[in-house]
């Protein structure tokens, strides 16, 4: 069969093609630039193949841009050397053929259809092969700047996203990851983050104190507002701000956030060995309860080394490298305020420009 659109992208030492309809595949290469970049070659040198086809079989259906949707399994039908997970309330079928080393996803809904890629791409083939060239999976929201990453732990509301938003719009910094990062150690460069593409959940409260966020409402649809929380993707913040998406850069400072209503304004820096254990290990995202991020579809099989192991080399990497841990406990309004102020930069001794 020939396809519309058939491109490779390689994983660290693998070979991935994705191919299929075009708009979709397209859709698909816009969303993961500059963080995965795809090329033309020939699928005959591939070690996995992701086809996307659209069908005209069933109705296209109202638009559930809900994320768990696309994340969790579908309904497992097993055949031979292929399996099929069906997910009958977004039109999908996810079909695995391990024999050709194979992923075929299937649907009706554009809509529908470019989102499952999307997730199915980032997690259940390209995550595996990266956590297997010891990468960690930690939640975080991360920035740039000079080649230098700063991450943002921290659960839920307790800052990640308020800190990114507060970095970019004061056009200090750009953006790396909104939701999720990958830690690399190496031996040569030290700990290095690299974002991963997903949209940013926007507390509504960052829409009415910043006014350059404010411009973004009327293009948020309704369908992309879940619990209070509104999906953006990452391009139309940095339109706004003028700042620009970078796929890496060298961990230079840890961020923990806690804004707490009346809190306070209070600030530590350390970088003791158990203060950034804690940081990692609380945050990290394999296999934590409940989340739906992990290699469910076992097409490409999870080889690597323990999660203790790959935490405690990255760990060792951040002491020796002397990366800050900045804990900030405030109010919202003043959190804010110190972040766009320059209050991170003077902290670290550095110049925001």
């Amino acid at each position: 069969m020939k396809y519309s659109f058939s491109k490779m992208c390689r994983i660290q030492e693998k070979l991935i093609t994705l191919r299929g309809d075009g708009e979709i595949c397209n859709m698909v290469e816009d969303f993961y630039s500059p963080f995965y970049t795809f090329f033309d070659g020939d699928v005959k040198n591939s070690d996995f193949v992701v086809t996307v086809e659209i069908n005209n079989r069933g109705p296209v259906l109202t638009k559930i841009s809900d994320m768990t949707e696309y994340l969790k399994p579908g309904r497992l039908i097993s055949s031979g050397d292929s399996k099929k997970y069906i997910k009958s309330d977004i039109g999908i079928e996810i079909e695995v053929i391990s024999g050709l080393n194979e992923i075929i996803i299937r649907g009706s809904d554009p809509y529908a259809l470019n989102l499952q890629t999307r997730v199915t791409l980032r997690d259940q083939v390209f995550q595996p092969i990266e956590l297997a060239n010891g990468m960690l999976l930690v939640h975080a929201a991360a920035v740039e700047k000079d080649g230098n990453a700063y991450i943002f732990l921290g659960n839920r509301n307790a800052g990640k996203t308020t800190s990114l938003l507060s970095l970019i719009t004061a056009k200090c910094y750009n953006f790396l990851s909104a939701d999720r990062i990958k830690i690399h150690y190496t031996q040569d460069k030290g700990p290095v983050i690299h974002g991963i593409p997903a949209r940013c959940n926007i507390h509504l409260a960052a829409f009415e104190n910043n006014q350059l966020l404010e411009s973004l409402r009327p293009s948020v649809k309704s369908e992309e507002v879940h619990g209070g929380k509104f999906l953006v993707s990452a391009d139309k913040i940095t339109a706004i701000s003028g700042a620009s998406t970078r796929p890496f850069g060298k961990l230079a400072a840890i961020v923990l956030p806690r804004i707490i209503q009346d809190a306070k304004f209070s600030i530590s820096v350390t970088s003791d060995e158990n203060s950034v254990r804690s940081a990692i290990t609380s945050n990290r995202l394999e296999w934590s309860p409940g989340t739906l991020h992990n290699n469910w579809l076992g097409a490409i099989p999870d080889v690597y080394e323990s999660i203790d192991t790959r935490t405690e080399k990255v760990v060792a990497s951040i002491v020796e490298n002397k990366v800050p841990v900045v804990r900030v406990e405030s109010s919202y309004q003043d959190y804010v305020a110190w972040m766009t102020l320059g209050g991170l930069s003077e902290c670290l001794g550095e110049a925001c420009l």
